[in-house]
């Protein structure tokens, strides 16, 4: 596309980096794209349609760039292939580069499953004085590339393993613990008080509810504060539990604001230590909750977002992770939610914002039949924009 020459140089550099995520159709005059001989993709052609990314914007704004980036890639898979027939044909058989899980193998009655494997190099390790005690947990440790943030991916905890999950907990002064899991039962015990003024002891530790805080808002979670002491010492460490219990682990939440209120309120909270991220196997809420929170990182930190590259990193630190294509197309669905949200709260590029909303319509009808209802209270009124995102 050809654009006349500007006489000021003050954003010179800015708009030539903005060349290059200029968002565009295949044909910009308006032609079907072809692929492999010419077959039309009628099905998608409203996704074909060009997005103008105004010239005459303030693109000092390094940070819209990239989103602009991120919001042409996912069109050109959706165009070219679909984001499912992408995540089926590039990422679901991932593997980590060392996938041996010795401990995982020497400690069955500690796993959930036996097919969700917990890769030795990542694993979380026990700190224990016993030389005959195990430091076998099912946590794995998961860093993003180029960046300070990290996690723990876990699984909820069995009855047998309540002790070593709050050793965890403690030893690596995790402050914020993020509770993804709706089931109950004696297989999926609640290991925490959760009355203000309850106190409960499980191995060494001893865990005191100091208060519940039911969610502000609508799709917000409830929050519990927790006392965390070792039973004969006076140290304490206290604890945020985050509870959100409508997203089952084949489904996804009834809003993209769910995640968005979690990543809010541990901005807030989480300053030295990796969270603690917690569902069913660790592998399926957990991990999308990491994979959203990458994926925007990289975006507010200023950085292009490589789906492929920041999918792989997260798998190969918790193996198994995300292997249900709903789960992918919802992360994926959600960060368009948040440019979306970016862009209309500022009113900033417009026709980008058209697109993303063609692009999420195409998206939505993907996942439709497996969203989970939120039935907490229908008098609460839906957080706005800027109550959940960065400004």
């Amino acid at each position: 596309m050809n654009k006349p020459r500007r006489k000021e140089d003050n954003k010179k550099k800015t708009q030539n980096d903005a060349k290059s995520v200029l968002i565009r159709s295949s044909d910009e005059k308006g032609g079907v794209k072809k692929i492999n001989g010419g077959g039309e993709l009628t099905k998608r052609a409203s996704l074909t349609r060009s997005i103008a990314i105004d010239w005459a914007a303030d693109f000092s704004n390094q940070i819209d760039l990239k989103m602009c980036d991120f919001v042409e890639k996912v069109l050109k898979i959706e165009t070219e292939t679909t984001l499912s027939a992408y995540f089926l044909n590039n990422l679901i058989n991932v593997q980590p580069d060392d996938n041996t899980y010795t401990k995982f193998r020497e400690n069955p009655t500690k796993n959930r499953n036996n097919d969700v494997f917990c890769t030795d190099t990542t694993r979380v390790r026990l700190k224990t004085d016993k030389s005959d005690a195990s430091d076998y947990i099912h946590a794995n440790y998961i860093s993003i590339e180029n960046s300070n943030k990290a996690f723990i991916a876990s699984q909820h905890p069995l009855p047998n393993t309540i002790g070593d999950f709050w050793s965890m907990v403690y030893n690596e002064n995790v402050e914020v613990i993020v509770n993804l899991t709706n089931l109950v039962g004696p297989d999926y015990p609640i290991y925490y008080p959760t009355r203000r003024g309850e106190n409960v002891e499980y191995g060494q530790y001893q865990i005191g509810c100091k208060s519940v805080r039911i969610g502000a808002h609508k799709h917000g979670p409830t929050i519990f504060v927790i006392d965390l002491k070792q039973i004969g010492t006076s140290r304490a460490n206290e604890v945020h539990i985050i509870r959100y219990q409508f997203w089952p682990k084949n489904m996804v939440p009834e809003s993209v604001k769910v995640l968005l209120l979690i990543e809010r309120f541990l901005s807030r909270h989480q300053r030295h230590a990796p969270p603690l991220i917690q569902c069913e196997t660790g592998v399926n809420q957990s991990a999308v909750f990491v994979f959203v929170e990458a994926m925007h990182t990289h975006l507010m930190e200023n950085r292009f977002v490589d789906i492929e590259a920041v999918f792989t990193n997260i798998r190969k630190q918790r193996m198994a992770a995300i292997t249900q294509k709903v789960h992918f197309i919802y992360s994926i669905y959600t960060i368009l939610s948040i440019i979306r949200m970016r862009f209309t709260m500022r009113n900033k590029h417009l026709n980008v914002i058209r697109s993303i909303d063609t692009i999420e319509q195409q998206l939505y009808q993907q996942f439709a039949k497996q969203i989970s209802e939120d039935t907490s209270d229908t008098r609460q009124r839906s957080p706005t924009p800027a109550e959940l995102l960065p400004s």
